[in-house]
């Protein structure tokens, strides 16, 4: 259950959702410590997970920071509900991943304090104190995409990645149904193989990005990552989301909210995410 976070203001502004004296970070925890400091400086002592932010007309206007989202997100913030946003910050909303919500009733029937369920698929957010519910408009798909894919560059480079191997991506998947069968696997990813040339660290690899959110919003389950190796040759490793979680701070999170994996494929360093100082060793994940 999500708690609703009421500003009965128009015209909130980026500066007031971060102060440009923060602005010298990138970091989202540490820009979450002073979100809407200028306007609440108790938010931050009150917010939870997966809370909720409303306000009233133009919410995000003002200059085109994209900290002002990072901010929200750092705070772990499930979503903003607004009448309308600034264009601007609908935009870098969207490109970080972060879904928000445009409704022109509900910010007037939530009170501080209220419990809310959403559905984003049917566009319907439910006011449990009140026993009401109120209608938002649901984002096209198009923008879904993006959100889904964790922001704009990640989706770009699934797009890219997707014209140049889908038949690897095919013959992966195909070959995961061989080793745990034909069930539908929600947390899949494939990569080709990288040689030295290819990859960053000079070293022949395999590349992963996935989308944090996604792995939040199951940490009892498992994410399955399978490794071209060969000619219709792969290595499949079954990694519990928990232990993604567990090791978060390690992994390198700056690319829109995915983490990004650089495993090792070469024998002395097998399976090593070796974007981690000393190292995170996925080789117990293999498949045998």
């Amino acid at each position: 259950m999500s708690v609703a976070h009421v500003y009965r203001r128009d015209h909130i502004n980026t500066d007031e959702i971060i102060p440009a004296r923060y602005l010298n970070t990138d970091d989202k925890a540490e820009l979450a410590c002073h979100c809407l400091e200028d306007l609440d400086k108790d938010f931050v002592n009150k917010v939870k997970e997966g809370d909720v932010i409303v306000a009233g007309e133009d919410f995000g206007c003002g200059s085109s920071r994209e900290h002002a989202v990072w901010a929200i997100r750092g705070a772990k913030v499930q979503t903003v509900i607004a009448k309308s946003f600034a264009r601007i910050f609908y935009r870098n909303a969207i490109n970080n991943g972060f879904y928000i919500i445009e409704s022109p009733n509900a910010p007037d029937g939530i009170e501080d304090g209220d419990e809310l369920e959403i559905d984003y698929e049917k566009g319907i957010i439910r006011n449990i104190p009140k026993g009401v519910s109120y209608s938002f408009f649901r984002l096209p798909s198009f923008a879904l995409d993006i959100i889904n894919d964790g922001g704009l560059l990640n989706h770009i480079t699934n797009k890219v990645r997707n014209r140049i191997m889908p038949d690897i991506r095919k013959k992966g998947l195909e070959y995961l149904g061989k080793v745990i069968g034909n069930q539908q696997q929600k947390f899949v990813a494939v990569s080709k193989f990288y040689k030295a040339e290819e990859s960053w660290t000079k070293k022949p690899t395999w590349w992963f990005d996935l989308p944090i959110e996604k792995i939040e919003s199951a940490p009892e389950a498992d994410y399955y990552l399978v490794c071209e190796h060969g000619r219709d040759k792969f290595v499949v490793l079954v990694v519990p989301n928990q232990f993604l979680l567990d090791n978060i701070e390690r992994f390198d999170t700056k690319y829109s909210n995915v983490i990004r994996l650089n495993l090792a494929a070469y024998k002395e360093n097998w399976l090593v995410d070796e974007r981690v100082k000393n190292g995170v060793d996925f080789s117990p994940f293999e498949v045998k």
